[in-house]
């Protein structure tokens, strides 16, 4: 996912060294584009869109996983308290099987 987060910085830095002049004009002037200017900042955010989905997507699966592991840990847990309580006598009796071996 690093390199992910590169291609996704790396695009945005691209996009902003584009614009990087507007930055010291007044409020008054006006910037102006080509056409072929504007489709390629709309072909890049487009782009720098789609993989920053992915990596949601990615983030979403990993919390997941890690989700579906501390439950799977509190419901061992429970279950073993429950075992524990069942199978514990409270009088402190030890059962034991006899299966006809002694005599």
């Amino acid at each position: 996912m690093t390199e992910d987060l590169r291609v996704l910085s790396s695009g945005l830095e691209a996009l902003l060294k584009g614009f990087a002049d507007a930055e010291t004009i007044s409020d008054d002037d006006v910037l102006e584009i080509s056409g072929k200017h504007a489709r390629t900042v709309i072909k890049t955010l487009r782009y720098l869109k789609r993989h920053a989905i992915l990596m949601e997507h990615e983030m979403a699966i990993h919390r997941q996983h890690e989700n579906s592991q501390i439950m799977g840990k509190e419901m061992e847990a429970a279950a073993n308290a429950f075992i524990r309580d069942v199978v514990q006598d409270p009088e402190g009796r030890v059962v034991t099987v006899d299966f006809g071996r002694r005599q």
